[in-house]
């Protein structure tokens, strides 16, 4: 580019070389000995030529390149300028991926800000040049040049843009589309559109209960974000931008929202019924659907809360589900539970919780522990003893039991005594020694069973006592008044002739706790007596020279 004086003299000149094919196409003289230039460059970095729009005021004052996305023919052929000389507006096309050349129209201000790059595509899209370019004081620019409609020839193509674009159509924010309001004072919000010539100045939000929205209300708005009071009706709304010269955007996409404005009821529980009992760690929880005084409600979502507490402070369940149903995993413990469902709908109403619910997870069987009879000597009858325990309470215990005269088990229900103990009675036998069989079955309240032993049985075959004459003392004999006591223990003891004799208690654990007799005693009846300290199951071992004999005694209350 070269300024030449009125005597064709040389002011300036001006050169760029990107060692390929560099080209001016037109040149536009503007305001304040400013010159334009429009053509093309070749990049040796790149496949081909790019777009190109040059500023020169005594030498370069700046260059802007547009590269295709193909990046390989992309030309400016032509440039003017609006007169006011605030604007420069240059045309040609550019190669884009897919579509070969597209028609293109740029916008740039003096001072190097491109404000828009407009592209048209053809119906074959092959061949589309933007060739020459004026800017009209009506505010449009035309840009002419040729169109390929087909693939066998061009035709002659102009298209009209305005100087100024409208500004960008906004984007709405909220309320969401088909959303709920549960409020008539409604806000609305919307993102901040953009003006490339000059600057947003405000917004028309409108709204209407018109589908079509052929008719609504407006309000002016400098900011994007507006409360209006509304009837409770089906809402359609939208908005426009505009810029500082009057320029409209079209109206937004239109959205619309309907009203709930009440809480949903509280929800009817249905299972797990109260005090049931819960065998399993995943537990179903099932409720009724609320029921809405609108005709039209919004959706509704249900929250649930399981807790060991009614005050429901550190939920130890919690799911949030649209379905009347959910299962969830508990901790694996024996514990009561609560629980209680909310309602709330898409409109942001919330419903009241519903009653509390209850129910006890029981997943272990009774405890049968410490199973034993007393005594062993014939013909009986026999004590059975047995400490049964559940965390829910214990439905009954019953031995069942067995004689060598018996055709069958029979079964006895066994008395509950004091700390979980319970006391089932053997029959006397009636005729000889013989095996005795038994079994103690318990189920708890919740109806988990379990079997003492789990498979086979407790047996016995008991010792035919000998008959002693209370007058002439002429046999051995040693027993205990009673094996089941409160509170203290009376051994007998018969001796025919004088003898060492040793009494040890032991307790469950095997740890001596008492020797209530040590020592010699004469021939005759004798009396021991213990009393022990507290509660439980205890065993006697007597010593003598007659032999030594063992058994067990259970203290209780």
């Amino acid at each position: 580019v070269v300024r030449l004086d009125a005597t064709s003299g040389e002011v300036w000149k001006w050169i760029y070389s990107n060692a390929g094919a560099d080209q001016v196409e037109r040149i536009v003289c503007a305001p304040g000995n400013r010159v334009f230039a429009a053509g093309y460059t070749n990049n040796t970095a790149r496949a081909g030529n790019e777009y190109t729009v040059v500023s020169l005021a005594f030498g370069l004052d700046w260059m802007w390149f547009y590269d295709g996305t193909s990046g390989t023919a992309d030309r400016a052929l032509d440039i003017d300028i609006d007169a006011a000389g605030t604007y420069v507006y240059a045309t040609g096309y550019s190669a884009e991926t897919g579509n070969d050349l597209d028609f293109i129209v740029s916008k740039h201000s003096l001072a190097d800000t491109t404000i828009w790059v407009y592209q048209y595509d053809g119906p074959v899209g092959q061949a589309d040049h933007g060739r020459a370019i004026d800017v009209s004081n009506d505010g449009n620019l035309y840009a002419a040049g040729n169109i390929e409609l087909d693939a066998s020839y061009y035709e002659m193509g102009a298209i009209s843009l305005p100087q100024n674009f409208p500004p960008t159509i906004p984007t709405l924010v909220s309320p969401a589309d088909a959303g709920y309001q549960n409020d008539l004072t409604v806000s609305f919000t919307w993102n901040t559109s953009v003006d490339f010539e000059t600057s947003v100045s405000g917004y028309y939000l409108a709204t209407t209960t018109d589908p079509s929205f052929t008719t609504y209300d407006s309000t002016y708005s400098t900011d994007t974000t507006e409360n209006w009071v509304l009837t409770d009706a089906t809402t359609y709304w939208a908005v426009k931008s505009r810029d500082s010269n009057g320029n409209l955007s079209k109206f937004s996409d239109i959205r619309s929202f309907q009203f709930d404005l009440t809480d949903p009821v509280a929800p009817v529980l249905t299972s797990p019924i109260n005090d049931a009992y819960e065998f399993d760690t995943t537990v179903t929880f099932d409720w009724q659907a609320v029921t809405f005084l609108r005709e039209v409600p919004s959706p509704v979502t249900y929250v649930i809360q399981v807790d060991t507490s009614s005050g429901f402070a550190s939920p130890i369940g919690l799911d949030t589900t649209a379905s009347l149903t959910t299962d969830l995993e508990l901790p694996t413990e024996e514990y009561y539970y609560y629980w209680h469902v909310m309602a709330f709908d898409a409109a942001g109403n919330e419903g009241d919780w519903s009653n509390d619910g209850n129910f006890m997870m029981d997943l272990n069987d009774p405890l049968i522990d410490g199973t034993f009879h007393i005594p062993e000597w014939a013909p009986g009858p026999f004590d059975v003893f047995s400490q049964v325990t559940d965390i829910w309470g214990i439905d009954e215990v019953v031995m069942h039991y067995k004689r060598t005269e018996d055709p069958a088990f029979f079964p006895d229900t066994m008395t509950e005594g004091s700390d979980d103990w319970y006391q089932g009675e053997i029959p006397a036998i009636t005729t000889g020694p013989e095996l005795i069989q038994y079994y103690i079955y318990a189920r708890d309240n919740a109806g988990e069973e379990s079997r003492d032993p789990a498979t086979g049985y407790h047996e016995f075959t008991p010792t035919v006592a000998v008959e002693e004459n209370p007058e002439t003392i002429n046999v051995f004999a040693f027993n205990v008044k009673g094996n089941l006591i409160r509170g203290k223990a009376i051994f007998n003891l018969s001796l025919p002739r004088s003898s060492s004799v040793t009494l040890e208690i032991y307790d469950a654990s095997g740890r001596l706790v008492a020797t209530p007799a040590t020592g010699t005693k004469a021939a005759g009846n004798h009396t021991i007596t213990w009393t022990p300290q507290i509660n439980g199951i205890y065993f006697y071992t007597l010593t003598s020279s007659y032999g030594r004999k063992v058994g067990k005694i259970l203290n209780i209350k």
